[in-house]
């Protein structure tokens, strides 16, 4: 591959992971509103759907995040010619901020569902 599909490559694999993790924020900013505006109204079959569905789509676009990011390390290996392997630490601190964020907002969930209001 020349120099220019490298660099076209990592761009386009770049804004598919801000696409993706602005996805998941989007996704985790309207879980947390009905957390907190209605958690305590739903019945245990709802919360269960809600929370069920919530964490799939979440954890789909974790893994899409980090398979995009392992890529993108594989791009720049690819693209300095090193006979080194792509480095793991780097892109798995986007996922584990992620997947903390997913924690988090399962456990305010429970948190509101248990509060007496």
């Amino acid at each position: 591959m020349t120099e220019y599909e490298y660099q076209e490559l990592l761009i386009a694999t770049a804004s598919l992971v801000t696409d993706l993790v602005a996805v998941f924020i989007s996704v985790l900013i309207a879980y947390l509103a009905c957390a907190y505006l209605v958690g305590n109204k739903l019945t245990k079959f709802q919360l269960f759907a809600v929370s069920f569905t919530y964490s799939m789509f979440s954890l789909l676009i974790i893994t899409l995040v980090y398979g995009n990011l392992m890529r993108i390390a594989g791009i720049k290996v690819s693209f300095f010619e090193l006979e080194t392997t792509p480095s793991v630490g780097i892109p798995l601190v986007g996922p584990i901020i992620l997947l903390l964020s997913w924690l988090i907002s399962i456990i305010f969930m429970i948190q509101v569902r248990r509060s007496p209001d």
